[in-house]
């Protein structure tokens, strides 16, 4: 984007229009990550902190097991979703 900015005395229009292209594309970006971070990270991440409090409570071995099997599936899955971040960001940056 520098280039662009020192490039923009020879053609001053094809500049600004360029400059909204690529900003218009970093906001469409941005509500992309807004939108995985409010559903797609913080879904395992309520249901994660929500089985470590029923877990906390229960005493019996076979309760608790199946509660850890359903933790350990949700941060596989969260883990899933921060590795397509990262992704997306290096394609993207």
């Amino acid at each position: 984007m520098k280039n662009l900015v020192n490039t923009c005395g020879h053609d001053l229009r094809l500049c600004v229009s360029t400059l909204k292209t690529a900003l218009s594309d970093r906001e469409r970006v941005i509500e992309e990550m807004n939108y995985v971070n409010n559903h797609e990270l913080r879904g395992p991440l309520a249901t994660i902190k929500g089985l470590i409090s029923v877990l906390e409570s229960f005493s019996e071995p076979q309760e608790r097991s199946a509660l850890l099997q359903l933790l350990r599936k949700k941060t596989d899955e969260l883990d899933d979703v921060i590795h397509k971040i990262n992704r997306r960001a290096v394609r993207e940056y």
